[in-house]
């Protein structure tokens, strides 16, 4: 997943040896038979263990196996000494399936001056909060979310 964009391998690789030094990156990966099926990763410090990103082999869809790795990271947590989980993103809805209490937190988003850049913050995080709000206040969001949805590479995550 993340060896797709380059900046982001980058950050990421930087993140897993400043963090894995010392043992706070910790990486799981879910196999079927010898292969990789899935995969997650994060940072545990003061406590508390930040779930940064969970991919899997899409051939493996129907079985969820993210969700599978992740109950094993769970089920890590409560045997370890850390006292948190910390999902790093109640605003996708999958991820509260594990917990009823949600953290306020703020995202900040970094760009350069590119014009395509300025549109895509527009339009994913101005216009698209107020289309989804729109919809919502005239009951048509799940009409409008299921048709969108129907297309498989949709841009637009599920709320």
């Amino acid at each position: 997943s993340i060896s797709s964009d380059r900046e982001h391998y980058h950050f990421y690789q930087a993140l897993a040896r400043t963090f894995g030094q010392d043992r706070r990156f910790q990486q799981r990966i879910l196999e079927c038979g010898d292969s990789p099926v899935a995969s997650t990763f994060g940072i545990a410090y003061n406590g508390v263990f930040h779930s940064l990103k969970i991919a899997h082999d899409s051939e493996y869809d129907r079985y969820s196996p993210g969700t599978v790795l992740e109950s094993y990271e769970l089920e890590a947590l409560f045997d370890s000494v850390l006292s948190c989980y910390e999902f790093m993103g109640s605003f996708l809805s999958n991820k509260l399936r594990w917990t009823s209490t949600v953290h306020r937190t703020k995202n900040i988003h970094v760009y350069r001056k590119k014009p395509h850049l300025v549109a895509f913050y527009f339009i994913y995080f101005v216009l698209k909060r107020r289309v989804v709000m729109l919809l919502r206040a005239v009951g048509q969001f799940e009409r409008v979310q299921a048709l969108v949805m129907k297309y498989r590479k949709t841009p637009f995550p599920r709320y």
